[in-house]
């Protein structure tokens, strides 16, 4: 059998998985979209060759994000997050979340996410995708709130490429006069330890966001179909 080549962001040795067979292609304006059926992993998505999320273990990462999510979190945003993962594990876990917002560029991620992985039955009538720019987004809904902000962005954010410190300075800023005074910021920031070729997002988030909030939690996991660990960053006023 074929065997797909991933790369981590904490080593040069990239981890390997069984390739049965490639469900979507697409290479677009933003980025390489693909969904590949794995032996170790099932449907996996990956971006611009980057694991994303595996319907096998995709809990175990959304459950680190969502730690502090509690029955009074109504109102949630999901910045990135196309392929619907982290929705479909707040539905499931928490009933009584009234809507969840998930704003995502790529159009494509969202309809070849929607169309290849299995949804809970209220996903449908309680998820709003708006496939925009997070920061135009976030710029044009000033005046609403939210209880919860999870970042669930690509380690490489489209329109990040070229000031990875000024796209996130700008979500920091943006984000908090929208969340609700007593509501909680969750990040994914890459790997806790990152090679010399990748930007260290969990130091710079966490000295960002530093400056702006009270309250700064760090929890590390383990995903499997990463290969790693992934860095998970709580922010509170």
């Amino acid at each position: 059998m074929r065997k797909l080549i991933l790369p981590r962001l904490s080593s040069e040795v990239p981890m390997e998985a069984t390739w049965e067979k490639q469900l979507v292609k697409i290479k677009n304006k933003f980025q390489l979209i693909e969904i590949i059926q794995t032996k170790e992993f099932g449907k996996c998505l990956l971006i611009d060759g980057f694991m994303q999320g595996a319907e096998t273990d995709h809990e175990v990462y959304d459950n680190k994000l969502i730690l502090d999510l509690s029955d009074k979190d109504s109102n949630i945003l999901i910045l990135g997050g196309g392929d619907g993962f982290i929705a479909s594990t707040i539905l499931k876990g928490h009933p009584n979340v009234e809507k969840i917002d998930i704003v995502d560029i790529d159009k494509d991620v969202v309809d070849s996410c929607n169309k290849y992985f299995e949804r809970p039955a209220s996903f449908s009538k309680k998820v709003n995708f708006f496939i925009e720019d997070a920061i135009k987004f976030l710029e044009s809904n000033q005046e609403k709130q939210y209880s919860a902000i999870i970042f669930d962005l690509t380690d490489v954010p489209v329109g990040a490429h070229e000031n990875m410190e000024n796209f996130f300075e700008q979500l920091a800023g943006l984000t908090k006069n929208i969340i609700s005074p007593s509501g909680w910021i969750s990040v994914y920031a890459g790997s806790p330890i990152v090679t010399e070729k990748y930007f260290n997002t969990k130091d710079y988030i966490i000295e960002l966001f530093k400056r702006n909030y009270g309250n700064i939690t760090q929890h590390n996991v383990f995903v499997p179909s990463f290969g790693e660990e992934a860095a998970i960053i709580t922010i509170k006023k």
